[in-house]
Formats: structure tokens, C-alpha cells, sequence
């Protein structure tokens, strides 16, 4: 069984498996308060979901909320919150999930920031094709920019969607890193990670470890010299981000595989 809110991990990195570091729960638990607020405002409950949000969020969530209600044909169908459902995608996988918001042949979903949330879109808009409907129309709502995204998608379209990204995920194909990296279980073991290391590293005998998951470093010598590695390591990382930024806004070569985005800056100040 497959979890749609895994699926645009999948698609970065066929080896994926959730459980990250304390951020990325600090993150979810942010996610969990922005829908339950989402839902209050829906239902028409009281504002304690909503109040309770920092300042920030607020207004990201309340335009989310309109939005839903300014697109969704509630006078035609009822208008569903997190409810759970299922159906089966390519190679006979079953595919389990709860998306956001439903209103007949539309879905609504809650993101924060722009990411490619396609496959986790086409397996939601799967659960409805699955009820018969043939066009199904998604839109990502991104509270922290105020921008929405509409995708739509036929049940071939949700086929081919979902089988780019389950294919290689039951081949087993090699792990690549990503920015889903930290979200990982693997992320201390994970071959590929390593690999970047050790490309780093390389021709320098002083900064070549005995261990390289960090949990099973045993002496104060090799931790000392992983330390090191580490902080040169860093540096390395903050220049290359510093220079693709630079190439892409002064010289227009923006790095492959990624983009310019704008974004509004914070609407309070604490």
C-alpha cells in the first residue's frame, strides 16, 4: 500500500521512507494545526483553530478557506473534509489516503510553499475517477504565497501520473538525493548521501573515515575528524548556493532542475 503524501517523496528518490529529524516533525505538526483550522472554517466552528495559528499563518489559511468556497460546487454536492479513501493504481497497488477537501468531481488540498505535488494530486484525483466521475479538477492551494495551482486529470492521466513514480519504486532503482533528504529514515545510511561525501572528500587522508554513519562513530579521534569533514562540508554547500544564485539572477543560467520563484514577504510583524 501507498500513501499519497509520500508519493512526491517517491518521485524524488525511489528509497524514500518517512521518518525525519525533529524539524520536519516541528513542520507537520505546523501542517496539522494550519488544516484543523481550515476545517473549523469550513464547518463554520468557532475561531479557536484559526487563533491559535501564529499571525502569520492566518491570513494564508483564511484565503484558502474562501477560495474553496468561491470553487467548489457546493450547490450541486456536499462538501467533504478529510475523509479517508482508497482505490487501486498501476501494478494492482492499493492506494490509501485522505485528501483535504472534496466536492464532487473537485479536490482541494492545503500546501504552504510551491512544491511538485503532482503525483499526490493524481492519486487523489484517482480516488474520484474511481467513483465514476471522468474529469476530476484539483487545486493546490499554497497559503504562504496566496497562489493556487489547477491541475486536471482524466483516469488515463492519473495512470500515467502515478506509474512514473511507482515503477521505479518497485524496480528498487538506486536512491538519489533530494530535497525530501532530511524527511528520510535513511538519511544517516543512505548510500547515495554518502557517496556525495565521500566525492568531497576524496584525496585528502586526513578528512577519510573509518565510519560514516555518524550514530556509530566511537572515538573522540574519528569524531573529531568527522567534525572537520562536516564544517568543510558545509562551506562547500553555503558557496554553491551562493554562486547558483548569483548565475541564475545575474547571468539568467538558472541550474537545471530547478527555477526562480518570487514569494510575499511576512503580512505581520511581531
Amino acid at each position: 500500500m501507498i500513501r499519497p503524501s509520500s508519493l512526491p517523496m517517491l518521485a524524488e528518490c525511489p528509497q524514500f521512507v518517512s521518518g525525519g529529524d525533529d524539524d520536519t516533525t516541528e513542520y507537520a505538526n505546523a501542517g496539522t494545526m494550519r488544516h484543523k483550522a481550515l476545517y473549523a472554517l469550513l464547518a463554520g466552528d468557532d475561531d479557536k483553530p484559526l487563533l491559535a495559528l501564529p499571525e502569520v499563518d492566518r491570513s494564508g489559511v483564511q484565503w484558502a478557506a474562501e477560495q474553496i468556497r468561491l470553487l467548489a460546487p457546493m450547490s450541486d454536492y456536499p462538501l467533504e473534509c478529510e475523509v479517508r479513501d482508497s482505490f487501486v493504481g498501476p501494478e494492482f497497488i492499493e492506494i490509501t489516503g485522505t485528501p483535504d477537501v472534496v466536492c464532487g468531481p473537485y479536490v482541494f488540498d492545503l500546501k504552504w510553499r510551491p512544491r511538485n505535488y503532482d503525483a499526490q494530486m493524481a492519486a487523489y484525483a484517482g480516488m474520484r475517477t474511481n467513483k465514476g466521475w471522468h474529469k476530476v479538477e484539483v487545486y493546490l492551494l499554497f497559503g504562504a504565497t496566496q497562489r493556487k495551482s489547477h491541475l486536471v486529470f482524466d483516469p488515463y492521466e492519473v495512470d500515467e501520473a502515478l506509474s512514473k513514480v511507482i515503477e521505479p519504486v518497485l524496480a528498487s532503482d538506486q536512491p538519489r538525493p533530494c530535497e525530501y533528504c532530511d524527511w528520510c529514515s535513511k538519511r544517516l545510511t543512505c548510500s547515495a548521501r554518502l557517496a556525495q561525501v565521500n566525492a568531497i572528500a576524496s584525496g585528502r587522508e586526513d578528512w577519510e573515515l573509518e565510519q560514516y554513519h555518524a550514530s556509530q562513530i566511537e572515538s573522540a579521534d574519528e569524531m573529531g575528524k568527522a567534525l572537520r569533514l562536516a564544517k568543510h562540508v558545509a562551506k562547500w554547500a553555503e558557496s554553491v548556493i551562493y554562486h547558483a544564485r548569483e548565475m541564475a539572477v545575474k547571468r539568467g543560467q538558472v541550474p537545471a532542475g530547478f527555477k526562480i520563484t518570487t514569494k510575499l514577504g511576512n503580512r505581520f510583524v511581531s
